[in-house]
């Protein structure tokens, strides 16, 4: 392990999967219909690999994921209460990728690396839940802490569907309920992973070959730096864990108002997939997408303002003539595609263009149809 010490800065590479998380991230993918197979399946059949063994680790990867769905002891009704994806009423994602009732009743994924402490941690700050579906809602931390009633009255003016209203509004005045929902959910799962650890050895082997041996700065910068936000400081402290169920991804969550602190996962064989997979397939289907989410006026609006410098997501609703629960929900597909980027200052987040994806959009954009090729 890599652990340096120089004015309390603090930096680790773990190389142990942390079994909660894996069931967290398993439950999450499971209710979304996730499996390895299927996404190699998709992968291979748009973009064969060159030459690496990948069957050996969808094997090992379907196996896992077999044996933890076999350990679920939880209803599916729980299932879709904890992870079901909470969206508008259009049909329209509101929140991407991680906005559920289980990520929200956390808060923050850092709180799974205490497997002693991990569910009392959680119960100690349910009260919090009120401002953090405020923030989610309308894009920035409140300035005076939320009561459960305002809570209610905010999520029953937002665009979310009545159904994820409902749930929402039930979190807010039963929270506790969903606290215990979540521990039985995950404690069975994670006791199966723990029996995985050996089954699971040659992935995490991928992980320690790649990341096992990051001594300098520069090192340091090429994996965080794609990750970081405007006006974010040097990184002065990371956990970073391989992740198995989610194996093909980098997820990090900073856990300090300046971002200089990160807690987070890579999947095991995010770097396989990287050097193994061609990328110009890939590439297209991001173009694709990015044309897909700017063609939406209010979005394009957002990308135009934000291109004058940075605004908060009030600020961003006045100018434009829009609801703040609006701007949230545009501003969350921007941020998916990478298009935009978020930074803290005090209580409110300011976002910003993130040009380097910006150009990178327009320059391969060019390429593709040009005529000088």
């Amino acid at each position: 392990m890599n652990i340096k010490h120089a004015r309390r800065i603090y930096k680790m590479m773990h190389f142990e999967p942390l079994p909660l998380l894996e069931a967290h991230f398993f439950l999450a993918g499971k209710q979304a219909g996730f499996s390895a197979e299927e996404y190699f399946k998709k992968k291979n059949a748009l973009n064969p690999p060159t030459d690496f063994p990948m069957e050996r680790y969808i094997k090992i990867l379907s196996e896992v994921e077999s044996r933890l769905a076999a350990a679920v002891t939880v209803s599916e009704d729980v299932l879709a209460a904890l992870y079901g994806e909470l969206g508008s009423g259009s049909g329209d994602p509101a929140f991407q990728g991680d906005y559920f009732a289980a990520n929200i009743v956390t808060c923050g994924i850092e709180c799974f690396s205490d497997e002693k402490n991990c569910f009392q941690n959680i119960q100690n700050r349910l009260c919090e839940i009120p401002d953090r579906i405020a923030q989610r809602i309308l894009g920035d931390a409140p300035e005076e802490s939320f009561t459960a009633v305002r809570a209610v009255e905010l999520i029953t003016d937002s665009e979310l569907s009545n159904e994820s209203k409902l749930l929402l509004i039930d979190l807010v005045l039963r929270p506790q309920k969903y606290a215990d929902m979540l521990e039985r959910a995950l404690l069975p799962v994670a006791e199966e992973f723990r029996r995985c650890r050996e089954l699971v050895e040659p992935l995490v082997a991928l992980y320690r070959k790649a990341y096992g041996h990051i001594e300098s700065a520069e090192q340091e910068n090429e994996l965080f730096l794609p990750m970081m936000k405007p006006g974010s400081q040097a990184v002065e402290r990371y956990d970073i864990y391989p992740l198995i169920s989610y194996f093909y991804v980098i997820i990090f969550s900073f856990t300090s108002a300046d971002n200089s602190k990160i807690f987070g996962g890579i999947g095991v064989m995010y770097e396989v997939l990287k050097k193994h997979y061609r990328t110009d397939i890939d590439m297209n289907a991001k173009l694709a997408s990015i044309m897909n989410t700017l063609g939406s006026k209010s979005r394009f609006d957002i990308i135009a303002r934000l291109s004058e410098g940075p605004q908060y997501g009030r600020e961003l609703a006045a100018n434009l003539g829009l609801t703040p629960a609006t701007v949230s929900h545009h501003i969350n597909a921007l941020l998916a595609e990478g298009l935009i980027k978020l930074d803290t200052s005090g209580k409110r987040i300011y976002y910003s263009l993130n040009y380097d994806c910006t150009e990178a959009f327009v320059e391969k954009l060019q390429q593709l149809l040009s005529r000088k090729k």
